[in-house]
């Protein structure tokens, strides 16, 4: 654990974000909104929920699950954020919606953006409501409950897929095959009396 905290620090200037950024949080600019919910999100020593939630707003239902969430869906989807790449910038303004407003990834995720509220940016209302609807469709039937299981498993991938999508697939399929054998021998049962009925009648 040490040594990998430690190569995280060394990084540290090849990863868009300064020492001064590490654990400290701020919501001053798009950037500082986003680093603070993702970065106090990764599962190392830097955890904190407490600290990735003060990127939501502080009347968002569920706060806490909302926060992760959030972070589950751009997981889910394998949208990385470049930190390198986002506006620092406390003014900053979207040239197309003529706003406050900085949106993740506009073609795959238009309905996740940062916007700014007062002095501060903090992930909208809009993403806010999206979010249980996103997460759904990203861990159908209740998949997400195998990430809570599996400490980590989105760190590793094998052939594109990580951990909990090949258990998922695996339990899917045993579920498929269990019901097939199920309607199967209540098919036959019902067609045996059919003819066992008839027979009879015969």
């Amino acid at each position: 654990m040490k040594q990998r905290l430690l190569l995280v620090l060394l990084l540290i200037p090849f990863l868009g974000f300064s020492q001064s950024d590490v654990d400290t949080v701020s919501l001053s600019s798009p950037y500082h909104t986003i680093h603070t919910h993702l970065w106090f999100l990764q599962s190392d020593a830097r955890y904190d929920i407490d600290k990735a939630m003060k990127a939501l707003p502080e009347e968002t239902p569920k706060l806490k699950q909302r926060t992760i969430q959030l972070k589950q869906i751009l997981d889910g989807k394998g949208l990385r954020v470049k930190l390198s790449q986002l506006p620092r910038e406390a003014n900053y303004r979207d040239s197309l919606a003529k706003g406050n407003i900085y949106v993740l990834f506009p073609n795959e995720l238009p309905e996740v953006y940062v916007e700014k509220v007062g002095d501060i940016w903090l992930y909208s209302e809009e993403t806010i409501e999206r979010i249980p609807k996103l997460h759904r469709q990203v861990y159908p039937f209740g998949t997400d409950v195998l990430l809570r299981l599996i400490p980590h498993s989105d760190n590793y991938k094998f052939f594109g897929l990580k951990i909990w999508q090949y258990i998922g697939i695996s339990l899917l399929l045993f579920l498929a095959w269990i019901l097939h054998f199920l309607v199967t021998r209540l098919f036959r049962r019902i067609i045996q009396r059919v003819v066992r009925t008839r027979f009879q009648t015969l």
